[in-house]
């Protein structure tokens, strides 16, 4: 599929005129004759040229997108005499890349040709430089539109984490812009839209918004109020923590009863029912990870800590654990099952929501 794409394109000017960039390792002479190597000394040696002949690098420097092509091997120590060879063999190819839907032709076919020509594997075959590619979709305002600063709808992530007020939220959407007559229509439009500013949310908030968002289509809508929902999500996990974690130890601080060697077959019908949904609910984030569907592992996350461990687990433990006539074995197996339910969520949460499962474990 790859060669069927790339066949019969257009040649590829590799030269800019730009201020920045890898100069193009090219020199001219006074005749237009021209020289390759890695410097002017290298040309000098391989050609015979002495210092009386004089020679000029070429102004341009090379495209973007040919730097950036050889980017996976590149860092990894090739054509450096001075590293250890085993570097590149141990990490190239890597494992995935990460990219945007519109850099696929300019970024990732670049990579791919360029390590293909340089790079060769053990038994000298082309070598790719990576294994899968994640493409992600853009992120448009909730409107859909593409978000830019002369509209005056960009979201910094920061003002979503940290939080800013109203004034200077309105500040900052409209300084330094390339059209100022846009600044009193985007004021108007900031102030509507977030009549209070923006309230802080947290990083394991925004983190879980936008992988919850990251479906398989090219273009993504932001929603605040989603956003919000799990902020909400955060603090539910923290109270769930919260209330497992007192009842598992006493006034003092010292551990309460915890039977983790009960006969399972003893266990009552909703620990094994808790069970039997974080077992499945481990099987589908194992499997939505390998598929790369983000959002369907934060739907897995969503669904079994609030709906049901918080929702129906934890509630039901709370009635047997302050009901006097429940027998303090079976407190002790609800409150291993509490435990042992908390622990395992933290972990498959982890990846999303760092923060917070780091602050609770």
């Amino acid at each position: 599929m790859y060669f069927s794409w790339m066949r019969d394109i257009q040649d590829w000017c590799i030269s800019r005129q730009l201020w920045w960039g890898h100069r193009i390792p090219a020199w001219y002479d006074d005749e237009g004759n021209v020289y390759v190597g890695r410097d002017e000394a290298e040309v000098r040696a391989k050609h015979n040229l002495g210092d009386e002949i004089a020679l000029r690098q070429d102004d341009d420097v090379l495209d973007t997108w040919f730097s950036s092509g050889l980017w996976t091997f590149s860092t990894l120590g090739w054509f450096d005499e001075t590293q250890d060879p085993k570097f590149l063999q141990t990490f190239h190819p890597t494992s995935t890349l990460v990219t945007g839907f519109d850099i696929i032709f300019f970024w990732v076919a670049r990579m791919v040709m360029l390590t293909m020509h340089f790079i060769k594997d053990k038994d000298g075959k082309p070598q790719i430089p990576f294994k899968d590619i994640y493409i992600t979709g853009l992120i448009r305002d909730e409107n859909g539109q593409k978000m830019s600063k002369s509209k005056g709808n960009v979201l910094d992530p920061l003002d979503m984490i940290d939080g800013i007020d109203l004034e200077s939220l309105v500040a900052k959407r409209t300084a330094n812009m390339m059209n100022p007559k846009m600044a009193e229509k985007i004021e108007k439009a900031t102030r509507k839209t977030f009549p209070n500013g923006i309230e802080p949310h947290g990083t394991d908030a925004l983190r879980f918004t936008l992988t919850s968002l990251a479906t398989t289509g090219r273009d993504i809508n932001w929603d605040m109020q989603r956003l919000e929902g799990y902020r909400n999500f955060c603090n539910k996990i923290w109270n769930a923590s919260r209330f497992v974690l007192m009842n598992c130890v006493d006034k003092e601080n010292n551990a309460k009863a915890i039977d983790s060697t009960a006969n399972t077959e003893l266990w009552e019908l909703p620990e094994k029912w808790i069970i039997s949904r974080l077992n499945s609910t481990i099987g589908n984030i194992h499997k939505h990870f390998e598929q790369y569907r983000l959002d369907m592992v934060s739907q897995d996350i969503y669904e079994f800590i609030w709906n049901e461990y918080c929702d129906w687990y934890v509630e039901l433990a709370k009635a047997s654990l302050n009901d006097d006539d429940t027998s303090e074995q079976r407190k002790a197996q609800i409150r291993y099952v509490l435990l042992h339910v908390l622990e395992t969520a933290l972990r498959f949460t982890h990846p999303i929501m760092p923060f917070i499962t780091e602050e609770l474990w």
